[in-house]
């Protein structure tokens, strides 16, 4: 016969083993919903702080330019170049630039297309797009874009 501390259990049955991953996997599928709605918010946090710190340098840089405007409008497209298309049907879809003249002062690209900025305003007409932000000597004018 063989001696009792022999006999005795080590390690875990297949049945405590299966409870375990099961519980486990409840408490993931819970916490996944929360993990997403989390990141959603804190992307969305990113670019509209993103956005709020680009209005402080543009107008930051319209008071040391004088009377020549500085101006922040939504980007064309997503290609990354330097130039300074503009376009008020996308929104601040896929960023936004502002420049003084000829001169690009600087871009924005938002790269997760689930993060969309729109400037909220009461309009002249019921069809006006405010998709660019004009800055002279530290103050804003939105531009309507059907004018």
């Amino acid at each position: 016969m063989l001696p009792r501390a022999i006999l005795r259990q080590k390690g875990f049955t297949l049945i405590e083993i299966l409870i375990s991953i099961t519980v486990l996997a409840v408490l993931v599928s819970l916490a996944i919903p929360a993990m997403s709605s989390l990141m959603s918010r804190n992307q969305i946090k990113t670019a509209a702080n993103q956005f709020q710190d680009n209005l402080r340098q543009v107008r930051y840089e319209s008071r040391t330019r004088g009377n020549t405007p500085v101006i922040l409008c939504a980007i064309k497209n997503s290609t990354r170049d330097n130039s300074l298309d503009c376009d008020a049907s996308v929104g601040f879809k896929y960023g936004w630039l502002w420049f003084s003249g000829s001169e690009l002062l600087g871009k924005t690209y938002i790269d997760d297309n689930k993060v969309t900025i729109s400037i909220s305003t009461t309009p002249t007409s019921s069809n006006s797009k405010f998709a660019s932000i004009s800055f002279v000597k530290g103050r804003p004018t939105l531009i309507d874009t059907n004018s």
